[in-house]
């Protein structure tokens, strides 16, 4: 699956399987005016994610600026985007190979070689040998571990980082160094850029399967090399929007070596501060007409009170929801608290579902041969049991942006900013709207709780099938009261 870049329904389709020792060739035909950014991509069968994801079967893919787009671009942007020695990918990819997590918090994970043997057939052995006990639980960066990125003081770099995780939420800090600190100007998220003046953060913080392309800047005392260390260190407020369950600890994740100008001196880069135009399917949404209004509510596996009756349904069911092609659609996403939740059971992989669909029920949902595990409440998984988490919401095909924060006035620039393009989102009190806008076919909107039972870690908790069509007439309504063309 592509996640990020917009393209059509049949190119960006969950329900692909390839089976072992067969191959399938992807194309992707993104418009013209499709906006330059960052993104990835990665397995996404349904039931075995985790395995894929962790496995490696995960990537970065950058989408270039044509040549008009490029060359209307701000010059400081230009020049940091095009840099062939200031611009680093860094994919983000989580490994956990050691010990399963203690406590059986909602988010506790068992590691990849249980997960595995949980399986009733495997196409192969993990065999994974650890040499560290101690770093068995870690991020990787482009295959390395805790790599060092070099740059020249008072210098500007382009760290455009994607994480691909999809268990826990990452907050980076930067560790103090008296001789030596880094300014991390946000530019770009999921694939779009920010709204001008781009803010200023300390924290780099990531929710699943999230982007971010951050500016950074370096001061330096003294003429030796300086190590600037960043660290995924858990937020213990309980304030904190994200909650703070389910975060990930590392004391490096990476390093930032800050160097001396060099006799001879240094070209340095400027840090932009012009905005960046967008194309007009991202237009700004506060003052649009907006075709139709609705809230989505999130808890005992349902949406609305509805479950996904699965992608091998009839057609007659199997779409909840029918918009109008390029119009513009508001939702309210309320997640339910976290007490709502369902508890986990240890199950087989293959296994048939469980009993009656209520919330108190231990429940796997078969998802055309899928099964999907729904989270129990409480926490852990490094914030403690009985620790909350946000769980992202993600949708395909197109952005969405964020209208309203609800007056969670906690949220700052780190985490999210009204008025920004998102396709994951932490989920709280929000009010986003999107256009559907070009692509008719099918789109995907889901929460991603990626959580690990004794089956794996699966991508979707829920999910809310859309077909959009073009149409002339919205007449009736049907499903979650939303207009049918």
């Amino acid at each position: 699956m592509l996640c990020g870049a917009s393209s059509h329904r049949y190119e960006d389709n969950i329900d692909t399987h390839v089976t072992p020792n067969s191959s399938l060739v992807y194309t992707y035909n993104l418009p013209s005016n499709h906006l330059m950014g960052t993104h990835w991509y990665h397995a996404h069968h349904h039931g075995s994610t985790f395995l894929q994801v962790m496995g490696g079967m995960a990537g970065g893919l950058l989408v270039e600026p044509s040549d008009a787009y490029l060359s209307a671009m701000d010059a400081d942007l230009r020049a940091l985007y095009t840099s062939e020695t200031n611009s680093h990918l860094m994919i983000m990819v989580h490994h956990f190979f050691g010990a399963s997590d203690d406590g059986g918090g909602a988010f506790a994970l068992e590691n990849y070689q249980t997960i595995s043997g949980r399986y009733t057939s495997q196409s192969i052995d993990p065999n994974v040998v650890i040499h560290d006990a101690t770093n068995a639980n870690f991020y990787s960066i482009n295959g390395q571990f805790q790599p060092a990125v070099s740059v020249v003081q008072d210098d500007v770099h382009l760290l455009r980082m994607v994480h691909g995780g999809g268990a826990r939420v990452m907050r980076m800090v930067q560790q103090v160094n008296a001789n030596a600190a880094c300014v991390f100007t946000l530019l770009s998220r999921d694939g779009v850029f920010q709204a001008t003046p781009y803010p200023t953060v300390t924290d780099l913080v990531f929710v699943q399967g999230t982007r971010a392309d951050y500016a950074v800047k370096c001061s330096l005392t003294g003429s030796s090399a300086q190590t600037v260390t960043l660290a995924a260190v858990p937020n213990t407020d309980a304030n904190w929007p994200l909650g703070t369950g389910n975060q990930h600890t590392q004391a490096v994740m990476f390093t930032i070596e800050v160097l001396p100008t060099p006799a001879g001196g240094h070209a340095a880069l400027t840090l932009p501060s012009a905005a960046a135009a967008l194309p007009s399917y991202l237009n700004d949404l506060g003052s649009a007409t907006v075709e139709a209004t609705h809230s989505i509510n999130l808890g005992g596996g349902q949406i609305n009170g509805v479950s996904f009756p699965g992608y091998e349904a009839d057609v007659a069911s199997r779409y909840q929801t029918e918009l109008c092609l390029n119009k513009v659609y508001q939702y309210n996403l309320n997640p339910p608290p976290a007490r709502r939740l369902l508890r986990a059971s240890p199950t087989t992989m293959g296994a048939g579902a469980g009993a009656a669909d209520t919330e108190d029920d231990n429940v796997l949902h078969r998802l055309g041969r899928t099964l999907l595990q729904r989270p129990p409440p409480g926490g852990g998984g490094g914030g403690g049991a009985g620790a909350g988490s946000a769980h992202p919401y993600h949708q395909h095909i197109n952005h969405f942006q964020i209208t309203s924060l609800e007056g969670q006035t906690a949220l700052s620039p780190d985490t999210l900013r009204e008025g920004e393009w998102r396709d994951v989102a932490p989920s709280g009190n929000l009010q986003v709207r999107f256009p559907t806008d070009s692509f008719p076919g099918e789109v995907i909107m889901h929460w991603c709780v990626v959580r690990c039972v004794l089956v794996g870690l699966f991508v979707l908790f829920v999910c809310l099938p859309v077909v959009v069509r073009a149409c002339v007439l919205c007449a009736t309504t049907r499903g979650y009261h939303l207009p049918c063309c």
